[in-house]
């Protein structure tokens, strides 16, 4: 089932879900995957080891759920920095 890990949904409101995080190293990047047990929306975000990380879908997990894994839903998670990081400006500003 995995471990509790606190969210926030887009909405602002916080919750809990169930899940495992996977830590790869390629080449030396890190990378992290989040493998949950519920469909979360776009733009949910994820505390993990202090750390607050955006939640991008991936895939439906490889387990299916008729082999005992209640693990079903992918996840890429994406390190989410403060915007006020950009020094107020971005090359993307003026467009539209």
């Amino acid at each position: 089932m995995g471990s509790p890990h606190p969210v926030t949904l887009p909405s602002g409101d916080a919750g809990v879900t169930y899940g495992y995080v996977k830590r790869s190293n390629n080449d030396g990047v890190r990378t992290y995957t989040f493998y949950g047990t519920e469909e979360l929306p776009a733009g949910t975000t994820v505390s993990y080891e202090g750390h607050v990380y955006a939640l991008a879908f991936r895939d439906l997990a490889a387990s299916p759920r008729s082999a005992g894994s209640q693990l079903c839903y992918e996840y890429t998670m994406g390190r989410k920095t403060n915007s006020e990081s950009n020094h107020g400006w971005s090359e993307f500003e003026n467009v539209g």
